[in-house]
């Protein structure tokens, strides 16, 4: 898998993902729209350390926070109850996006998101040949382990018996 082209332009892996929140996010943020065709949220991403570190100080002078540095003002202008409220992916490909045109380059790859749900937790090497061959790659989200969903289960088990 390539990450770069020939002419240096960084190559992005789009998706279509759409999560409001990270984009109100990312306007209290950085006070601009990020013009969303598409979302970032595709497991990977090159990153120009340059530009990185040009949007981090971007969110230090603007965001109101005598003394914080971008970690904090970014945690404390969080807003909303939602558990996803700030994405990197969404946040730096948008900002790269509407800043350095020239400097990307976008792409859509046949990946799955799923791989804990279509092969389960611990992906035998026949599961990972049968997903090469369809996919560039695969995510295996904790989230959806078995282990976790048990615990889940019984921890909401618990409380309703506590609750009761």
């Amino acid at each position: 898998m390539e990450f770069f082209e020939e002419r240096g332009a960084m190559l992005f892996t789009i998706a279509d993902e759409e999560h409001g929140p990270y984009f109100d996010t990312y306007r209290k943020l950085l006070g601009e729209e990020p013009r969303r065709e598409f979302s970032f949220i595709a497991q990977h991403m090159p990153v120009r350390k340059s530009i990185l570190r040009e949007m981090l100080a971007r969110i230090e002078e603007q965001v109101v926070g005598e003394g914080e540095n971008w970690a904090w003002k970014i945690m404390r202008n969080l807003e909303g109850a939602h558990v996803n409220l700030f994405s990197e992916y969404e946040m730096f490909g948008h900002y790269l996006k509407n800043h350095y045109p020239d400097q990307a380059a976008f792409r859509r790859l046949p990946w799955l998101r799923e791989g804990t749900q279509t092969v389960g937790d611990i992906p035998s090497a026949r599961d990972l040949e049968r997903l090469a061959a369809e996919y560039y790659f695969a995510a295996f989200e904790g989230k959806y382990r078995l282990v976790r969903r048990w615990g889940r289960r019984v921890r909401a088990w618990w409380k309703s018996l506590r609750s009761a």
